[in-house]
């Protein structure tokens, strides 16, 4: 998937001075985060004790030996838990394509936050997928890249360049497979987007991503003309080199 968010969800905790406090957090095992936040924690726990901060986080991990669902029912529990404004969890870790589906249960941190604090993330991705309805409501924990591939023994062998843009990489795609045609290679595919069904709505934000007027432009709208012509491009990938 690409850029493939996952956000950490402060909401508030009241600190009392001289008292412990205990911080629950959830994470779902299969998220991405699942590898990075616990070290975290432990680091974080570790430097509450040496410096007597009396704060402690307790990490609790969604797991298939003990949530026998997929990531969509960790989503659905995340909205139970939020509709009956339940207290159980202080940080909710969750992939940042649902801001919208958890926006309006979150605190604004530009609130909770300095303002120093809040700047050094502004001008990063957190710009783009934290906020809601102006709100910063998370901060990231990961960023996930994908990249694309390409088989440089065809190239070589058939005298093309590396494709820049997709309309390159749909016309060299179309003439490596014709030539390979030509010997009886008809198990060849030209583009595989790794496109999981379950995952549709990741694979075409990663893939309008790459329509971006430019490199330092924000991440398109889903209603922008530079939607719809990422919609008219990979159906045309499909439809040109990604099908027999």
């Amino acid at each position: 998937m690409f850029n493939y968010y996952i956000i950490l969800i402060i909401i508030l905790i009241c600190i009392d001075i001289g008292k412990s406090v205990d911080i629950n957090t959830i994470i779902f095992s299969e998220s991405g985060a699942y590898y990075v936040f616990p070290d975290i924690v432990n680091d974080f726990n570790k430097y509450s004790k040496i410096n007597n901060l009396n704060i402690n986080i307790n990490l609790s991990s969604i797991t298939r030996t003990n949530f026998t669902h997929s990531a969509e029912d960790y989503e659905s529990l995340l909205d139970y838990l939020f509709i009956k404004k339940s207290n159980k969890y202080d940080l909710v870790l969750y992939d940042s394509i649902h801001k919208t589906r958890f926006g309006p249960h979150l605190l604004n941190l530009k609130d909770r936050l300095s303002h120093e604090h809040v700047e050094m993330y502004m001008e990063g991705i957190a710009n783009q997928t934290c906020i809601y309805n102006n709100k910063l409501i998370g901060m990231p924990i990961i960023v996930d890249v994908n990249v694309l591939y390409y088989n440089q023994d065809y190239l070589k062998q058939y005298n093309q360049s590396v494709p820049r843009i997709w309309d390159d990489l749909i016309k060299v795609g179309r003439y490596i497979l014709d030539e390979e045609k030509k010997i009886n290679n008809t198990n060849l595919i030209g583009y595989n987007g790794l496109f999981v069904d379950n995952e549709v709505v990741c694979s075409t934000y990663e893939f309008l991503y790459s329509f971006r007027n430019s490199i330092n432009s924000p991440f398109p709208e889903m209603t922008s003309q530079e939607a719809v012509n990422a919609l008219e491009k990979i159906k045309k990938i499909k439809n040109t080199i990604s099908s027999g």
